[in-house]
């Protein structure tokens, strides 16, 4: 029976995707500790994945890439040569080519183009000669053909798209965003709790068997009308009996359901890393074309989020890094002028506060200029002229994230244009998070994005005033008191109550 290729290259690309996000990690861990065995073990182990399988698929072109890179990580595993940042380089340029296959692949092409420009480069590289990545950085990769060469498949787990292909705008989830990969353990909970429910069906079953049975040892009490008859304290005893019995199979089947809804929603539940595993290539990459060193530290990214969240959240890490690498972070003749290291620090980390995901982006750089910032809002709104030459730096950050604000006198590939923390406040708010700012000049500046575990369900407070029920978000409420009715006085034609000995 000939294999059906179509039934495996959905999980091929899914497969891929995971492999290229490993090698992009390890390759990072390993130009921060050259010697540091695990990352390159890692990095050939999913190479040679990849090749695997793209053998077995017949994808020619993908198990070109893996194996030429796998051959110039042989050499570095014998010591022939070290990790330099040419190779680092060469790493994620492979890895952005294959990335760019797959996509092809996810589109029904055949993903075949022409890769003599890499393979010639990791000929030179394992053998240990001189090389150049200009023509790989200048993108000598053919594109695929416009005709697909097999008919357009739905695959489900797209990964989030590239920082280059990040755009100025909201992002909107598509339809190969409709399905998520889920952990066969959290299918297992789940399993677990239904039959626990069902369990306790079977068991309120029983418990009507009992009822009616009460009720007939009423009605018998009834007919007789002796309060003392045998059948009214049977009945008595049964019907303690059935209360308690009852009592404790709600409370059960009350906690066993609230488990059961957490575990459904947590499907809906990803890891930060999903949406901050591509940082530290965007930051090497920009880094690299800046001519500036820049190391990020990143913490707190096994914590979950809505998986509709961390979709909106992929375009405001974008912004906000990008001007933290060309804005924020000196070069290092710069840095080294000020008596900094010449290497700067990007962390970015990652907390679980009050029912809230708090994530910090925080940069070692020049900080802003708010003297710049006072005389560009000056500028864009006249009118507010006095009050703005008043301002606080704290209330001056308010015009940052105003459409069309910008400080940057040049327009690069980068920033420059005017849009950026406008559109990542729109985006922030678009998922129901809020964001704060703060900056100190020339020791960097941060930026604090708070956002909720999720928008499929809210925790709160009904109230019912006035005839009409409310709901407080238990995020919003510090304390709930009971006042009893005694209590309540009136106070200047008001009604009102001591509060810790305050009216």
């Amino acid at each position: 029976m000939a294999l059906d290729r179509n039934a495996f290259i959905a999980n091929y690309l899914d497969e891929v995707k995971e492999q290229l996000a490993t090698i992009d990690a390890s390759i990072l861990s390993l130009k921060e500790d050259p010697g540091w065995e695990d990352p390159l073990a890692t990095l050939l182990r999913a190479l040679h994945t990849i090749k695997g399988s793209s053998r077995m698929l017949k994808f020619k072109t993908m198990e070109s890439l893996a194996h030429g890179l796998e051959s110039v990580f042989k050499g570095v595993k014998e010591g022939r040569f070290g990790i330099t940042r040419e190779i680092v380089r060469l790493v994620l340029l492979t890895s952005g080519a294959m990335g760019r296959c797959a996509k092809a692949i996810e589109g029904g092409h055949s993903g075949e183009v022409d890769i003599q420009p890499f393979l010639t480069v990791f000929e030179l590289a394992a053998a240990s000669e001189p090389f150049s990545l200009d023509g790989l950085a200048a993108g000598e990769i053919a594109s695929p053909p416009d005709a697909p060469a097999s008919p357009p498949r739905a695959v489900p787990a797209r990964e989030p798209a590239r920082p280059e292909a990040a755009s100025a705008g909201i992002h909107k989830p598509d339809k190969a965003r409709e399905s998520i990969r889920i952990d066969l353990g959290r299918v297992d909970g789940i399993v677990r709790i239904l039959n626990n429910l069902i369990m306790k069906q079977f068991q309120f079953r029983k418990e009507k068997e009992l009822v009616a049975k009460l009720e007939e040892k009423l009605a018998s009490a009834a007919a007789v009308r002796s309060a003392a008859s045998a059948s009214v304290v049977e009945a008595v005893r049964m019907t303690r009996q059935l209360r308690k019995t009852m009592d404790e199979d709600l409370e059960l089947m009350e906690r066993e359901t609230f488990e059961l809804q957490e575990e459904i929603l947590s499907l809906r539940m990803l890891p930060l890393e999903t949406a901050l595993g591509f940082i530290g290539r965007m930051v090497e990459e920009t880094s690299a074309a800046l001519g500036k060193e820049i190391r990020v530290s990143l913490s707190g990214t096994d914590l979950h989020l809505d998986k509709f969240i961390l979709e909106g959240l992929h375009d405001p890490i974008v912004h906000i890094v990008r001007n933290a690498v060309d804005h924020g972070i000196e070069t290092p003749a710069e840095r080294a002028a000020k008596g900094k290291d010449p290497v700067g620090h990007l962390d970015i980390s990652c907390a679980a506060e009050n029912g809230h995901i708090i994530i910090r982006i925080k940069d070692d750089g020049k900080g802003l200029d708010y003297g710049r910032v006072r005389s560009r809002a000056m500028e864009m709104y006249p009118a507010q002229a006095e009050e703005i030459q008043d301002m606080s730096e704290t209330r001056l950050n308010a015009y940052l994230f105003l459409s069309g604000f910008s400080t940057k006198s040049e327009v690069t590939d980068l920033s420059g244009r005017g849009v950026g923390l406008d559109i990542v406040r729109h985006n922030i708010e678009g998922i129901k998070g809020t964001i704060g700012l703060s900056s100190v000049p020339d020791a960097g500046t941060e930026f604090s994005l708070s956002l909720p575990l999720s928008l499929a369900t809210i925790d709160g407070f009904f109230v019912l005033s006035a005839g009409e029920k409310f709901l407080f978000p238990a995020d919003y409420v510090r304390e709930v008191m009971i006042v009893k009715k005694a209590e309540v006085m009136d106070i200047l034609n008001r009604r009102g109550f001591v509060f810790r000995n305050l009216v």
